[in-house]
């Protein structure tokens, strides 16, 4: 005999899979022709209609070239089931004339039927569950439990077991400019069963809006955005298990659940364990940090194309990285970083130099044989002295835990400085710089897993300096910094 199937708390309406459907095809005169076909939404890949029967294909004096390829805003359907299907933001190719595919950004199923006036499915909230949110929110959705004393008798006590819930340390929300954040638990409870007694947990992030925003808006604007910022915030990438749209008047009564190529449409519950293994740098509660806050200044600074966040916005989300890729992604980081915080400076100095350059060729110049003087003029740095090094540095010295000592005694370090041509005494930062160098330009192969330990040093240092210009707290810099107790 099984036992019961574990579920999570959070009950998707809808199933991935393959679903027949009927499909409302233009028929390139302002009308429909509905076709039968399927529609396939499965995580990992693009969602998916598949068409068959009599297309309208465009004829051209009888004839017809294929593919046909058309791009649409919204392709719409009606399953099998009676749900209704909005396939967003995609084309749609015929091959033959009895077939054809269409791939989109997003499908939507719904129980509510779409306004023919309406090109794409709006909604005023949306739910999300991004993997590791606990730990960043740092709440737990159970107060206090009470079992019988295992020391005592059975007519001693009433043998009661019960959990209170954390209702108002659980759930957090914050409001800013025409948007509403909430992150909280959902609870399911079995108490029926006659054999188990249990609650499950699962953590739900709810964001709403004054205005309703499409699909793709809300994921490019705010989903996206939140996915990649907890992800850097924890030091691995996230997945988002589940989108659903809303309508913020009453949540319950409306939940269109959006499927694309990397939802994975597995919500899960929560567990001490799980939470325990994912190290947040920021620690909502304890910090005292508003959650949506910081999401405004990564969107922000991302749509500026802030180089450090831009690029922890991508290694943050990547997967199978090789630490050689990995450590130039990082020193390029904190060089964009030091780049863009010294502009100002850097434009002021390169003024000065290029006044001094030329006021000193226009002495010496006049001086010299042609060909000297044609040498001098070409060789001469059109730049001031400085450069990565000096980036390295002042970031280094910037952070509120010093990982100089720790950098010093990785093998990477004492390799470099034991290379040819290499001083053994080369002050650190320079050892970083010619490590970065060697790399980039393909000369040396150092060992993976010398390069590996350095970079979990480097991943450190640029998550606290990511905290630091989204305006986080000390703290949270302090625990990004810092190296993991084992």
């Amino acid at each position: 005999m099984s036992g019961r199937q574990e579920t999570a708390a959070v009950k998707l309406p809808f199933e991935g899979g393959e679903h027949l459907c009927t499909w409302d095809l233009p028929d390139g005169e302002g009308g429909i022709r509905p076709a039968p076909g399927l529609l396939t939404v499965e995580p990992g890949h693009w969602p998916k209609a598949t068409v068959y029967g009599e297309m309208p294909i465009e004829w051209r004096g009888g004839m017809a070239s294929f593919p046909q390829r058309h791009e649409f805003d919204c392709l719409r359907g009606t399953l099998s089931s009676g749900a209704r299907v909005s396939l967003m933001n995609g084309e749609l190719n015929y091959w033959v004339e009895s077939q054809g595919l269409a791939l989109g950004a997003f499908a939507v199923i719904s129980l509510a039927s779409l306004p023919a006036e309406v090109s794409q499915p709006s909604f005023r909230a949306v739910e999300i569950q991004i993997e590791g949110i606990e730990s960043v929110v740092d709440t737990v959705p159970i107060g206090s439990v009470t079992m019988p004393n295992p020391n005592t008798t059975a007519e001693e006590q009433e043998r009661i077991w019960s959990a209170t819930l954390n209702r108002s340390g659980a759930s957090l929300s914050w409001e800013r400019d025409g948007i509403k954040m909430e992150t909280f638990y959902t609870i399911s409870i079995r108490a029926f069963d006659g054999y188990e007694f249990g609650m499950r947990s699962s953590p739900t992030i709810r964001l709403s809006s004054d205005n309703p925003m499409t699909v793709t808006d809300w994921w490019l604007g705010w989903v996206l955005p939140l996915r990649k910022m907890v992800s850097a915030l924890t030091g691995a990438p996230r997945a988002i298990h589940y989108f659903l749209g809303l309508d913020a008047a009453d949540a319950r009564a409306r939940r269109d659940q959006v499927f694309g190529w990397d939802l994975t449409q597995t919500p899960t519950d929560s567990s001490r364990a799980e939470t325990q293994k994912v190290k947040s740098a920021l620690k909502v509660v304890a910090d005292n940090a508003s959650l949506l806050d910081l999401l405004f200044t990564w969107r922000t600074l991302a749509e500026r194309q802030h180089p450090l966040i831009e690029i922890m916005g991508d290694i943050s989300t990547m997967r199978d990285q090789s630490p050689r890729s990995r450590y130039l992604m990082l020193v390029q980081a904190l060089e964009g970083l030091r780049g863009d915080e010294t502009r100002d400076q850097r434009a002021r100095k390169q003024a000065e130099y290029t006044a001094t350059r030329d006021a000193f060729l226009e002495r010496v110049l006049p001086t010299l044989s042609e060909e000297d003087a044609k040498f001098l003029s070409t060789r001469l740095m059109k730049f001031p002295p400085g450069g990565l090094s000096g980036d390295l540095g002042a970031v280094l010295k910037s952070l509120p835990v010093d990982v100089r000592p720790e950098l010093e005694s990785l093998p990477l370090v004492a390799t470099v400085r034991a290379m040819d041509g290499v001083d053994d005494k080369l002050p650190l930062v320079d050892v970083l710089v010619t490590i970065r160098n060697k790399l980039a330009h393909g000369e040396v192969q150092f060992p993976p897993d010398q390069v590996q330990t350095m970079v979990d040093v480097l991943e450190r240092v640029v998550r606290s300096e990511t905290v630091r210009v989204l305006d986080g707290p000390l703290a949270s810099r302090t625990r990004a910094a810092e190296k993991p107790q084992r």
